[in-house]
């Protein structure tokens, strides 16, 4: 499958961007002069231990998204949800988000279904884009032949968007969630800023990509 290609280098492109924006969220939370003595410290733990983890975990859950899309397409009689209950535990093993809370937390059940939602909110646009048979050079043009309006593509990147924001809000509506020993508020800032920022570039993107490639159609 050539789209294959075009979906596995842009979701790992994006993994790239979001972790190099680890840095950046950790030098806004420490720009406190106050604070400069643990700032490196958390630093060398994020390059060097949280980010071989996140990376590792993302990495891992794209191509578990990338699996289930391809055994949909392939067993046209299977029902979805049986494709995600296939693989969602090994899913969520590698979520980085579910390894920091606690199982026996009133929340984690919801956690638990939020994150399954979101497994097969990534699973459903991937199936359309893998079954696009319309010639496209690059990701950006498999997008607009895949779901021909900005609002098409905006519906599915909302069914993503929507079960994500839903986990933060969860798991900001009672912190306690979160099984580490200090730090919490920390993290959930930067999971916030993460999501935000990711949220609103992805959205941005699609006008940016839409506009280039229907103004080019209509030159040619």
């Amino acid at each position: 499958m050539r789209n294959l290609g075009f979906i596995r280098d842009r979701m790992l492109k994006q993994i790239k961007v979001c972790l190099n924006k680890g840095n950046k969220y950790i030098e806004e939370e420490f720009s406190n002069p106050l604070l400069f003595a643990i700032k490196p410290i958390i630093k060398a733990f994020y390059n060097y231990n949280a980010r071989v983890e996140l990376e590792k975990g993302s990495i891992n859950n794209m191509e578990l998204c990338i699996k289930a899309a391809v055994e949909l397409i392939r067993s046209p009689g299977k029902e979805i949800n049986e494709i995600i209950d296939k693989y969602f535990n090994e899913y969520f093993k590698n979520d980085e988000t579910a390894k920091y809370c606690d199982s026996k937390h009133k929340n984690f059940k919801f956690l638990y279904n939020n994150t399954r939602e979101t497994f097969k909110n990534q699973v459903i646009p991937l199936v359309e884009m893998l079954k696009c048979i319309d010639n496209a050079e690059n990701y950006e043009e498999l997008s607009v032949k895949t779901f021909k309006t900005p609002e098409n593509a905006r519906k599915a990147l909302s069914m993503q968007l929507n079960s994500m924001e839903q986990g933060l809000k969860k798991i900001e509506e009672d912190i306690s969630i979160l099984n580490i020993p200090i730090g919490k508020e920390l993290i959930l800032r930067i999971l916030k800023k993460g999501f935000n920022d990711t949220k609103q570039e992805l959205i941005g993107d699609i006008d940016l990509i839409f506009n280039k490639y229907l103004n080019k159609n209509k030159l040619g």
